[in-house]
């Protein structure tokens, strides 16, 4: 699902596995970049974070080495809810529980 909320495109993947995710890759409906991804943890494949050049994401599990490594090499923001807790945006920008407790 995809949905545009202040200015920002959401691909909002759920637990979508890797054959849906390869499928959305070559889909024309969906915009050329999106600027937040959202997914529960499980696989997310390399082609769909460069095809949409993913500029940000939140998990709400674990997250692999690999597309660890992208965000990072990237220097993009990945925000991983294991790690940092509840995570919440707004056109300020995005505050984590964690940052919010320790702040």
């Amino acid at each position: 699902m995809t949905l545009e909320a202040e200015g920002s495109r959401w691909l909002l993947l759920g637990s979508a596995g890797t054959n849906v995710q390869a499928e959305l890759t070559g889909s024309p409906l969906l915009p050329a970049q999106i600027d937040w991804l959202w997914w529960d943890g499980g696989s997310v494949i390399l082609d769909l974070l460069e095809r949409f050049q993913v500029q940000a994401g939140i998990s709400s599990g674990p997250v692999g080495e690999v597309v660890t490594t992208w965000f990072r090499q990237k220097q993009r923001p990945l925000y991983i809810a294991d790690r940092v807790g509840a995570v919440t945006w707004s056109r300020r920008g995005v505050q984590t529980l964690r940052a919010q407790l320790d702040g």
